[in-house]
């Protein structure tokens, strides 16, 4: 082992390995180069057997993630995920980044889709920042007409559907908008008294984030 090793804390349940990753704050996770190749498209194609003086790879993930992405990587019964929104979004976005496989990125994909119950606006932003429609239609079927009305929970000011649409791309917005509002033509008013009117919407809510999925073109299957 290195000096440069020799520098860094070494974490006391991965302390062997010919293959080193470390955290932001500076802590070294010793792995087995053969078991993360196989678990890692990127890990697999960039190294050759290390020598152990290598130096190690930097993970942009702080120490206790990197230990629960290194678990789901190696371990066969990894810990079940405990993570918030924020942080199992950090283990997706480094999974994408080291090419693990698709049945690891999948568990914190629904992790993420599990914990957006409380608030899909969230994930339906992100989504938007990824243009990823599946995971934008996983986000609307969590909402109802009151949540999406709602817009984003925020904690110093109220609510504002507006503003949380406009955390989403003029396209999305559009799309959005004329999948979960009628077509003025073909809605159907109810006049209770003078002045006053509701538009009864027709269409089930689960058919807007069918909806919005579509392409241009595209038909409900």
């Amino acid at each position: 082992m290195t000096t440069s090793l020799f520098k860094s804390t070494i974490h006391k349940h991965s302390s062997v390995g010919d293959i080193w990753f470390r955290s932001e704050d500076g802590v070294l996770f010793g792995i087995c180069q053969h078991r993360i190749a196989q678990r890692s498209t990127v890990i697999s194609d960039m190294l050759e057997p290390l020598p152990l003086q290598a130096s190690p790879i930097d993970i942009e993930l702080s120490t206790g993630l990197l230990e629960i992405l290194l678990d789901y990587v190696t371990s066969l019964h990894p810990k079940e995920l405990e993570t918030n929104f924020d942080d199992t979004k950090a283990l997706f976005l480094a999974c994408e980044k080291w090419g693990i496989e698709h049945t690891i990125l999948a568990k914190f994909r629904q992790r993420m889709y599990d914990l957006s119950i409380d608030d899909p606006w969230d994930l339906l932003v992100w989504a938007s920042e990824r243009d990823d429609r599946h995971m934008a239609r996983a986000a609307l079927e969590k909402m109802t007409p009151e949540t999406f009305a709602r817009g984003k929970r925020t904690y110093w000011e109220k609510s504002s559907f507006w503003m949380s649409l406009d955390e989403l791309p003029p396209p999305w917005q559009w799309r959005l908008l004329r999948a979960a509002l009628d077509d003025p033509t073909e809605g159907v008013v109810t006049r209770y008294e003078k002045y006053e009117w509701t538009s009864r919407k027709k269409m089930p809510w689960k058919d807007v984030s069918k909806m919005f999925e579509q392409r241009k073109g595209e038909h409900p299957g």
